[in-house]
C-alpha cells in the first residue's frame, strides 16, 4: 500500500470515529531535487497528520512499508515524544505503516 493510500484510509477512518483532522498536503512546489514539498515557515519534518478528540491529541507520520524517516521527521518525533512523557497519555506520537492498517492497530487507536 502506498503512503498516499494509507493517508486516504487513515483520514477516512479518523473522520468515521469523530476525530478533528489536519493533514498538510504538498503544494505544487518542487525543491532542487525535483520533489514536491510543502511550503512552511519553520523546521522541516512536521508529522503528516494531527488528530484531536475528547482531550486527546495524536501526531502521526505516515510511511510506506519501506519508507525512510528523514532526520527532520526524527527530530520532530523526538521533541513531540518529550511532550508525551509529561502529558499523562493525552498526547501520543506514532509512525504508522500499511501493516498497522492491516493488523488493526490504527483502528484500535482511533476508536
Amino acid at each position: 500500500m502506498s503512503e498516499r493510500e494509507l493517508q486516504r484510509r487513515v483520514m477516512r477512518m479518523a473522520k468515521h470515529y469523530g476525530w478533528r483532522r489536519a493533514h498538510f498536503k504538498a503544494a505544487p512546489l518542487k525543491n532542487r531535487g525535483g520533489r514536491y514539498v510543502t511550503p512552511q515557515d519553520g523546521e522541516a519534518g512536521f508529522p503528516d497528520c494531527v488528530f484531536v478528540r475528547d482531550g486527546r491529541l495524536l501526531f502521526v507520520e505516515l510511511k510506506a512499508e519501506q519508507g525512510v524517516i528523514s532526520d527532520g521527521q526524527l527530530a520532530w518525533l523526538h521533541e513531540l515524544r518529550q511532550v508525551v512523557l509529561q502529558s499523562l497519555g493525552a498526547v501520543r506520537v506514532f509512525v504508522w505503516r500499511p501493516q498497522d492498517w492491516d493488523d488493526g492497530t490504527i483502528e484500535e487507536i482511533l476508536k
